[in-house]
């Protein structure tokens, strides 16, 4: 059958000493989060008077990263700045309690933090302590120095984590991923500045959406031209693969072999804080690992989303990925046994008629499913003893319905279709009609909406039977997107 996205394997589980080590540099963050509750205004200004509880620290930026490596599993070794100051001593300490190796945590006059203060799970306001001008006394080259000599051990991949904060200057990620390069081992670049120069021939570059835009010169969300843009940045900058994070959207790829798109598997999103950092800690050990690119990023996306999930600074486990991915497994398995190519529709149909059973037959677009289709379905199943469902592809639907059809993609209309107990295959074709699949399969009956008529049903010489179903009055796709533009403004449906 066909398969949409289909989970991973789930990685090793123990670690062994001989495993390797992933190292993390970058921008060392720490971050505090003071809790209370806001029940007044202050009368000196209209602003929240908050009455403080209690406060936490956590690793932020790039020992967030590692936090999150070290959470699924693998052994971590960090490298940045922090103050030689309290904060600089809370960063090490964190360090310490998570088993994560610091020895290449250099000092510098102040640590970066971030403050947030935050009531009823609602952030109020975020304080961030660091001065800009220190950038320019960070000693790079002891940084340099330190990587290099890491990279003479078992290092199996390496994460630059850059909030642009000055601990990735330009000649490091340079120097860095040229020696990666030299000894064959992945380089993942979370990037956060606008100058991407320095992350040539990166093996990994993980941009959120609106970093993307900005670097690729565009203000739209035309699918088209941002996978024409991530193209050409990625062979413009030698990047092998090109992942494009869109929050609720999941994560598009793009790499030598084209683009492949995957969705969201968060349930919910409490606070993004963090997200990336999880993602790209996930993407390095799945690479470490040696999963395949595709699987590897399908792992990441599912870290990701189990990040937003959470609130504050988070770390997510593999014993959290896997109880994820076993219960999408268990989703895909409720239909994906009906989804079916062509060479499998037909054998199943053989298997059916051997057993004497009678083959219903009906398709369509299904964009935007309403009552109507439900109850084109229902009854056509009353027919016979099978129905399969032919369902128009992207491509197909552009031709029939214009560029800005289809609203929801193939691959979910398979998913919706399928879910039905009345259907027991479903079927994509690319051509305009399916005379094709009715060729192939050779079904006894074929169905059709009250909009048709006997004459125009396509393959209708092939089948016994033709029957057509009275549509259902008010029920279209084209009028629920006439009503929600007549009816809603754009600020209303974001």
């Amino acid at each position: 059958m066909r398969r949409i996205d289909k989970p991973v394997l789930p990685l090793k589980s123990n670690i062994d000493s001989q495993q390797g080590t992933i190292l993390v540099i970058g921008d060392i963050i720490l971050d505090q989060y003071c809790l209370g509750d806001v029940e007044r205004i202050s009368p000196e200004a209209p602003v929240p008077v908050f009455n403080w509880q209690s406060e936490f620290y956590c690793l932020g930026g790039a020992s967030n990263v590692a936090c999150n490596v070290r959470s699924l599993g693998w052994k971590v070794k960090i490298g940045g700045f922090v103050g030689n100051d309290d904060d600089g001593k809370q960063v090490r300490r964190l360090l310490h309690s998570h088993e994560i190796d610091g020895i290449g945590v250099k000092n510098s006059l102040q640590t970066i933090k971030k403050t947030r203060v935050v009531s009823r799970g609602n952030q109020l306001i975020r304080i961030d302590y660091e001065n800009s001008s220190l950038k320019a006394q960070y000693n790079h080259d002891e940084l340099l120095e330190w990587f290099n000599g890491e990279l003479s051990g078992n290092i199996k991949a390496v994460i630059i984590s850059d909030y642009n904060k000055g601990a990735c200057a330009n000649f490091l990620c340079q120097e860095m991923i040229l020696e990666c390069t030299r000894k064959n081992i992945p380089i993942i670049v979370d990037p956060k500045e606008k100058y991407w120069e320095k992350y040539r021939g990166a093996t990994f570059l993980t941009p959120n959406h609106k970093e993307f835009l900005q670097i690729a010169g565009i203000s739209g969300n035309d699918e088209q031209e941002i996978r024409n843009k991530g193209m050409e940045l990625r062979n413009q900058l030698n990047v092998d693969h090109l992942l494009i994070t869109r929050a609720e959207k999941g994560v598009c790829l793009i790499n030598e072999e084209g683009t492949k798109e995957y969705r969201s598997y968060a349930n919910q999103t409490r606070n993004v804080t963090g997200a990336g950092d999880s993602l790209v800690a996930a993407l390095a050990v799945a690479v470490a690992e040696g999963s395949g690119i595709e699987h590897a990023v399908y792992y990441a996306n599912i870290a990701g989303g189990l990040s937003v999930e959470k609130d504050g600074t988070s770390s997510v486990n593999k014993a959290e990925i896997r109880k994820r991915i076993a219960e999408i497994e268990s989703e895909l398995n409720d239909f994906r046994a009906k989804i079916a190519s062509l060479d499998e529709a037909a054998e199943l149909v053989g298997k059916w008629k051997a057993d004497s059973e009678k083959i219903i037959f009906t398709n369509g677009c299904f964009d935007l499913l309403h009552y109507g289709h439900i109850h084109l379905l229902k009854q056509a199943r009353k027919f016979g003893d099978r129905l399969i469902v032919g369902i128009n592809s992207d491509k197909s639907v552009k031709f029939l319905k214009g560029k800005k059809r289809p609203i929801i993609k193939e691959k979910d209309r398979l998913r919706i279709i399928a879910s039905f107990d009345f259907v027991d295959c479903v079927i994509i074709f690319d051509e305009p009609t399916p005379l094709n699949l009715i060729h192939e399969l050779q079904p006894d009956v074929i169905v059709k909406g009250g909009d048709y008529d006997n004459a125009n049903v396509v393959g209708k010489e092939i089948v016994n039977d033709v029957v057509i179903v009275p549509l259902i009055e008010k029920y279209s796709t084209s009028s629920i997107i006439s009503n929600i533009l007549f009816n809603y403004s754009s600020e209303e449906l974001i």
